[in-house]
Order: structure tokens, then sequence, then C-alpha cells
């Protein structure tokens, strides 16, 4: 399925929701499709931001990774 097609309600803050796993391969999955659907959601992203306040706010509660968190909050901008 190609990614410009997916439910970005659906997905995007289902992967700000695994930020907080720390075992590898799942914290990678969640990076990575984090950045993939930000590259390529164009005007999809605007509307999902205020569901993505509660899964960012939650994850700075667990102390590890806080930098790739600050990171990929910082692509949001």
């Amino acid at each position: 399925m190609e990614i410009e097609k997916l439910d970005y309600h659906h997905y995007l803050p289902l992967f700000f929701d695994a930020l907080v796993e720390a075992d590898y391969p799942f914290d990678i999955f969640a990076v990575r499709g984090i950045h993939d659907l930000l590259d390529h959601g164009g005007s999809k992203i605007l509307p999902v931001v205020p569901q993505l306040i509660l899964p960012i706010k939650s994850s700075f509660t667990v102390l590890f990774f806080a930098a790739r968190r600050l990171r990929i909050a910082q692509c949001l901008l």
C-alpha cells in the first residue's frame, strides 16, 4: 500500500504511542514509521496534530531516549 493512502488519523498517533518502546526492533519501527509518515504526509499531518499531544506528552514521562523524542517532536515543526 502506498504511504500517501494510509489513514494518518490512525497510524500517526499509533507510532507516536510506540515511542515509549525500548526494545529492539519496536523502537526503530516507531521512529522510522513517524519519519516516513511525516515525510510523505503533506497536508494530512496538520489535522492529526491534536491527536498527537497526549502520546507526545506521555512519551516524555519515560526518561530513556529523550533526545530521540525531542528530534521527532522537532520534525513536526
